[in-house]
Parts: C-alpha cells; structure tokens; sequence
C-alpha cells in the first residue's frame, strides 16, 4: 500500500511540475516566473488594453504566474486555461 500512495504522490508531483512548465513557457521573454499561489487570489479592478473580453465572460479570480517591470501574467482560478498575459498590477486588488 505504502508504494501505490507513493507512486500516486509522485505522479501528482510529475503533473504540478509539468502545469508550471507550460504556464512558464506562456510568457513573454525576460519575465519572471513566480511559483502560483492559490491563496492569494486577485480580482481586476479595471479591465481595459484589450482585456475587456474577460470582464462579463469569466469569473473574476486570477492567480499570478508572471512579473515583469510592474506588470503581471494572470491565469483564472476557475479557469486555469485562461490566461491575460500582461496587465499592470495596479489594476489589480487582492481578494
């Protein structure tokens, strides 16, 4: 039993890692990474540079994937395939 949960928790791991692959490979040369943090959530306070499309069709919950010189890359948190890959963080509001 002990080896079934281990190889279960290992496969778990080989697919966080392999999502934290992709998200990274979705941004935009010279931005940062940041490990996502599921508990500090964000929701947009002003949409707007052509983000507008998420603003009525999508919950409004992001997680932060990306930095770079005062902007962030958000993937929604109900929708993890959705992503704004550049947006400035003062628009944004912790929730």
């Amino acid at each position: 039993m002990f080896f079934i949960v281990n190889n279960i928790l290992a496969l778990k791991q080989i697919s966080k890692e392999r999502n934290m692959l992709q998200l990274s490979e979705q941004l935009y040369q010279d931005w940062i990474f940041v490990v996502p943090r599921f508990e500090d959530k964000m929701k947009i306070i002003l949409f707007d540079d052509g983000n507008n499309e998420f603003k009525d069709n999508y919950h409004n919950e992001w997680i932060i994937f990306g930095e770079w010189k005062g902007k962030v890359a958000l993937f929604n948190n109900e929708e993890p395939s959705v992503l704004i890959k550049s947006i400035s963080l003062w628009k944004l509001s912790p929730i």
